[in-house]
């Protein structure tokens, strides 16, 4: 078995071992897979993901999210980092509790755009000008602001975005001035996050 470094190399054995195995991919493993790509942070605990499955306890989604990671393992013919199956496709992180005080694994981000790029999942490519209606003169907020939202996997900072925009759009159309004061701000923040 390899060990792989580069991210474009991991990208395309994720994509081309999730085409491989697609047809053995049941569909309580495929709910599991896209409900972690779709989770905040794209960070769930197992038993997180036993429950979008439909399985009852964490013991029941490790086992079946594990029997997935080991196809994907066995397809890329890597061995996973840990010991654990699941460490092929996303990242153990205990201090990162969900609600319930459980350690959560964050998927990686080639798995994540592997998904993407196979159309497994929708993605909302364009921020349209009804989405966000910016008043003319302030351009540069709303390119960035959508290249925001296009890049962004996490639902919860997309929402933000929008939101903040949004009151900005708000302002902007009231007092104009306001609203060029407050997109350089939304920009400088979005800029220093990114």
């Amino acid at each position: 078995m390899e060990q792989v470094n580069d991210n474009q190399d991991w990208l395309t054995l994720s994509k081309e071992a999730l085409l491989k195995i697609e047809p053995e991919i049941n569909e309580g493993q495929r709910k599991m897979l896209l409900g972690h790509y779709s989770a905040p942070g794209m960070a769930l605990s197992v038993k997180r993901l036993a429950e979008i499955a439909g399985y009852e306890g964490y013991r029941s989604g490790s086992l079946h999210y594990g029997k997935l990671a080991r196809k994907i393992s066995e397809a890329m013919d890597i061995v996973p980092p840990t010991q654990d199956q699941i460490s092929i496709i996303a990242e153990w992180n205990g201090n990162q509790k969900d609600e319930r005080g459980h350690g959560q694994w964050i998927l990686y981000d080639e798995v994540a755009q592997a998904i993407e790029e196979l159309g497994w999942v929708k993605i909302k490519n364009n921020v349209s000008q009804q989405d966000f209606p910016i008043p003319l003169g302030v351009e540069k907020p709303k390119e960035i602001i959508s290249q925001t939202i296009q890049r962004e996997r996490d639902t919860l900072v997309r929402d933000w975005v929008l939101r903040a925009a949004m009151e900005f759009v708000s302002v902007a159309n009231k007092k104009p001035h306001s609203g060029r004061v407050m997109a350089c701000l939304i920009l400088r923040f979005i800029t220093s996050a990114t």
